[in-house]
C-alpha cells in the first residue's frame, strides 16, 4: 500500500490518499496438476469454468456484503479460497480466507476492508487468466 503526499484539510487536518497496489502470481503447480489430470484443451475448459464460478461468487459476495447477510457472505468466501487454490492464485485464496476471518471475527470495519480487497484482486485475477488464456498461455 503506497500513499499520495498528504493534502491539507479546511480544519489543518492532514488526509492521506492510499493507493492499494497488490502483485497477483500464479502458482504453476495446480494448473500443471489439471493439465496432467485432463489434457491441455480439458484443462482450458475447467479453468473457465472456474473462473465463471469466480465471476457468480463475486457478484453474490458483493450482494450478500450489501444485505449485511454475513452467513451467506462467509459462505461464498470459502468458495471463493477453494477456487483460488484450485487455479492457482494464493493471493486470491488468501484474501477470502481473511474475509472468512473477519466474518467469524463480527469485525464489520475488517469485513468491509477485506471485500473490498477480495473483490480487487478477483477483478484483477479475472482480466488477467483471461488474457493468459487469450494469448494461449
Amino acid at each position: 500500500m503506497i500513499h499520495d503526499p498528504p493534502l491539507n484539510a479546511p480544519n489543518g487536518a492532514q488526509v492521506y490518499v492510499l493507493r492499494p497496489r497488490d502483485t497477483l502470481r500464479v502458482d504453476p503447480v495446480p494448473i500443471a496438476q489439471m493439465v496432467d489430470a485432463l489434457g491441455e484443451i480439458g484443462a482450458e475448459e475447467a479453468i473457465c469454468l472456474k473462473l465463471e464460478d469466480l465471476t457468480r461468487h463475486m457478484r453474490r459476495i458483493c450482494d450478500f456484503h450489501n444485505a449485511c447477510d454475513f452467513e451467506g457472505l462467509a459462505t461464498r468466501a470459502r468458495s471463493v479460497v477453494d477456487l483460488g487454490d484450485c487455479i492457482g492464485l494464493p493471493l486470491l485464496a488468501k484474501v477470502a480466507r481473511d474475509v472468512v476471518i473477519s466474518v467469524r471475527n463480527s469485525d464489520d470495519m475488517a469485513v468491509a476492508a477485506t471485500v473490498a480487497r477480495l473483490t480487487r484482486i478477483a477483478d484483477v485475477a479475472l482480466f488477467e487468466v483471461g488474457n493468459m488464456q487469450d494469448q494461449g498461455a
